[in-house]
């Protein structure tokens, strides 16, 4: 095939391109990709259309000349049945589409555009093509018209459900589009994609009814609120649950979407309407207890918690939900539901009881790895409460993330519990209970580490918020006087403390840091 040969590749005077970022990628780069995507052949893959990416695009948008210059050999290894990188190929041809659009009509773009008008047979022809991968790739190559053709040619599921979608999206980008062009052809066209949602919801098949829905979503946002029936039936269904990942492929996205990702999907879509989307909610958990679905229990309460990180005012109706799934058979919906009776606090307080009997509970959080244990939790949820039923085993309970590391990791908006210190601040009527164990945590990590780590920042920060009541720690904090690392800090704390610390005066003057006058004045005042 024309473009599939290292002659081909060779012919092109690439000294004349320029990648997006020259100075670490030069244009040679270019057609050495090019030259083993073409050798591999079979067995080309993914990686090997990784330098591509690296030289064909430019940082903060746009193209490079050189990207110009490599369409038509992307085109035709695209094309090339035997190239074991097809769908790789036309998903990056998808990535310098995007670009190009995106960069408008710049006059540095003209010679992308005039390549990808005469190259506009042979990327056309991949919505055709025999390999189901490859069509579904290419979506994100096609024009409106082409789209719309391909919907009424398409018979497999798995390209017809993100078709769909494109559909969708792309009737409502015309919609808004400028009235630059002809306005009979844009109603035409979003007239052309109603009808077949349409059509979709009266006939399809229930999977894809969903997809009509969310598609018709992008048109009038409100849509969703007239199928929530449809919605919650289908989504609660137990036997068409394993249809989703069979059929629910997008294009870029290397796993199919799960009917969960899907229940997510349409939850949000809801929004903009919250008492509604509150009885989503609601209804969807009534449909889950009816078939004892915990993938549609963990949807959820991850839905509750992020209602409630949006309005407060949704915590009325998140507490009964949450409050019922603690005594569920998956540790992950347990967690989950002793994370929000926590965040709920004082408001949860009728279930410590429940929360109590948690405390000794092992199940972990295996599918969305929230960090901790379900006693964890519930622990925490006792401490917010003010039950002391949640003292023992605290500390231990909120060092363990650093033992063996310091550090932590997290999704930003996902679920967990708060820092040490945070949780510990406040506690300083419970010292005779909490103190003991994190002097054992500090003595413990000293011995591990041979230095002072993470825990003695928490230790002083604590101790400074329990003044009086931290004074059993003296004989921890008065070495440290003499450390420069902590010295300034400690004589805070020791303040804090006030005329119970008084012992310490003397090492407090004798702790001056001698580099700047305004140390003496500190330390004078602080003895």
């Amino acid at each position: 095939m024309e473009g599939t040969s290292v002659e081909a590749v060779d012919a092109v005077d690439w000294n004349g391109f320029a990648t997006g970022v020259p100075e670490h990628h030069p244009v040679k780069e270019v057609p050495r990709a090019l030259h083993s995507l073409v050798r591999r052949g079979p067995a080309a893959t993914e990686e090997d259309c990784y330098p591509l990416y690296s030289c064909l695009f430019v940082p903060g948008g746009g193209l490079p000349s050189a990207a110009a210059a490599a369409l038509p050999f992307l085109t035709a290894l695209a094309c090339d049945p035997t190239n074991g990188a097809r769908v790789s190929l036309v998903e990056l041809l998808g990535a310098l589409h995007g670009a190009a659009c995106e960069a408008g009509g710049q006059v540095a773009h003209g010679a992308w555009w005039e390549e990808w008008w005469r190259q506009g047979d042979k990327i056309t022809a991949l919505l055709a093509d025999p390999a189901p991968g490859v069509r579904r790739a290419a979506l994100l190559l096609a024009d409106d018209d082409a789209l719309l053709e391909r919907w009424h040619a398409e018979t497999d599921p798995a390209v017809r459900l993100p078709l769909l979608l494109a559909l969708g999206s792309r009737a409502a980008t015309t919609a808004r589009a400028p009235e630059t062009g002809s306005a009979g052809g844009r109603h035409r066209f979003t007239g052309a994609v109603e009808a077949v949602l349409g059509r979709v919801l009266r006939d399809d098949e229930p999977v894809l009814k969903v997809a009509a829905v969310i598609a018709q979503a992008s048109l009038d946002r409100d849509a969703p609120l007239r199928h929530t029936d449809l919605l919650l039936d289908v989504l609660a269904d137990p036997d068409v649950r394993p249809r989703f990942e069979r059929i629910w492929w997008l294009p870029d996205v290397e796993i199919p979407f799960t009917r969960d990702d899907v229940a997510a999907w349409v939850s949000g879509l809801l929004d903009h309407v919250p008492p509604a989307a509150l009885s989503f909610v609601t209804r969807l958990a009534d449909a889950a207890e009816r078939t004892a679905d915990d993938g549609l229990r963990r949807v959820v309460l991850d839905e509750a918690w992020r209602h409630l990180v949006l309005r407060r005012s949704a915590a009325e109706t998140v507490l009964p939900l949450a409050a019922r799934l603690l005594d569920c058979a998956d540790d992950c919906v347990r967690l989950k539901a002793a994370h929000l009776l926590a965040m709920l606090a004082p408001d949860s307080g009728p279930y410590a009881d429940r929360l109590a009997a948690l405390l000794d509970d092992p199940g972990t959080d295996k599918i969305s790895w929230i960090e901790g244990t379900v006693g964890d939790f519930a622990r925490w949820a006792l401490v917010r409460l003010g039950d002391p039923r949640g003292l023992p085993g605290l500390v231990e309970s909120l060092w363990a993330p650093y033992r063996e590391q310091y550090g932590r990791s997290w999704v930003g908006g996902d679920p967990r519990r708060p820092e040490m210190h945070e949780v510990l601040a406040p506690l300083g009527r419970h010292a005779d209970v909490l103190l003991p164990a994190l002097l054992e945590e500090v003595r413990q990590d000293h011995e591990r580490h041979g230095d002072h780590g993470e825990i003695m920042g928490t230790l002083l920060h604590v101790a400074e918020k329990w003044g009086p009541n931290a004074l059993p720690v003296l004989p921890v904090l008065q070495p440290l006087l003499k450390d420069t690392r902590y010295s300034w800090r400690v004589v805070d704390v020791l303040v804090a403390m006030g005329p119970g610390a008084a012992s310490t005066a003397g090492e407090v003057r004798d702790a001056v840091v001698l580099d700047h006058p305004g140390n003496h004045h500190k330390m004078a005042w602080a003895a």
